[in-house]
């Protein structure tokens, strides 16, 4: 857990260090989570990887999606801080499915000190990412893909960058469970160094996929080994009840229900709504809220 609200707390936490230090670690919002399903189910969603947020967490997923899927949200952080997440994905004839992605962090203005703690000025934080992703069946059973993206992050006079790529596989195991597994931020970077990432999962698909179940492990950077573990419960065709758990080995106890996510989906015809909340203890709670958008059909015959 800690990790993750560190990433998002990038804005803050990296830019008092910068003026007064001089240095900093950079591209922490790449951990961010993205969409309403796997957040409310804890994050974990590398094993399951069944529609556009397999960009994210495991692009062989896009393999497996038969329709071409919009996907908008916006998550309230701390300390007024925010982002969004933008990405459009769909099927191309003999090919695979092919996706890109826009996701951008940001906060409020904060006031900038030098090393003595005289005023410096502000400083406007922003965390970019613009992605390409790719997934297909190379074996019966057995989805493979890749991400290639860019990667900004600016604080202030400071300016970092960075190219990098993701590569997974995701495999069925039966015909109700599968497995996947990704190691993500290889490449090279400018100004500083990517997390290098690495997520396990599984999952099971029970009741005619009504009931669906994930966990999962994580590593990312030097940071501790997460844990996660969610499910989702279509209780009738338009309603998704969801929940879910992080923890993070070694990971501070921030109180509360720390840990913890839930969220729940509706479904209209082509068109879902996602919400999702995380409580974060002491330091408040987070929400997003998410709309996705279904069109049957190749992008490319």
């Amino acid at each position: 857990m800690m990790r993750a609200l560190l990433a998002a707390l990038l804005l803050l936490p990296s830019a008092g260090g910068f003026a007064a230090s001089g240095g900093r670690n950079v591209f922490d919002f790449l951990a961010l989570d993205v969409g309403g399903k796997p957040l409310a189910m804890g994050g974990a969603f590398t094993g399951l990887a069944d529609d556009i947020n397999a960009m994210f967490y495991n692009p062989a997923g896009l393999g497996g999606i038969g329709d071409v899927q919009a996907t908008l949200f916006y998550r309230k952080w701390l300390a007024q801080t925010g982002y969004s997440y933008a990405a459009v994905a769909g099927p191309v004839a003999g090919l695979g499915s092919f996706g890109g992605s826009l996701l951008q962090a940001g906060g409020p203005p904060i006031d900038s000190y030098d090393a003595e703690g005289n005023p410096n000025g502000t400083i406007n934080p922003r965390g970019t990412v613009v992605a390409l992703s790719w997934g297909r069946a190379v074996l019966p059973g057995v989805l493979a893909g890749a991400t290639v993206k860019y990667a900004e992050e600016e604080l202030a006079v400071s300016r970092s960058t960075a190219v990098l790529a993701d590569l997974s596989v995701l495999a069925d195991i039966t015909g109700k469970i599968r497995a996947g597994f990704l190691v993500g931020n290889v490449g090279m970077a400018q100004g500083g160094s990517a997390p290098l990432t690495m997520r396990g999962g599984v999952s099971v698909s029970l009741l005619d996929r009504r009931l669906q179940g994930v966990a999962e492990a994580t590593v990312a950077g030097r940071d501790d080994p997460q844990v996660m573990a969610g499910a989702e419960y279509r209780v009738v065709e338009p309603l998704a009840l969801r929940a879910g758990y992080m923890m993070e080995m070694g990971g501070r106890d921030l109180g509360g229900m720390t840990g913890l996510t839930a969220g729940v989906g509706f479904r209209f015809g082509s068109i879902s709504l996602d919400y999702a909340f995380t409580p974060l203890g002491e330091l408040g709670n987070a929400h997003l809220i998410g709309v996705t958008y279904r069109a049957k059909g190749e992008v490319l015959r």
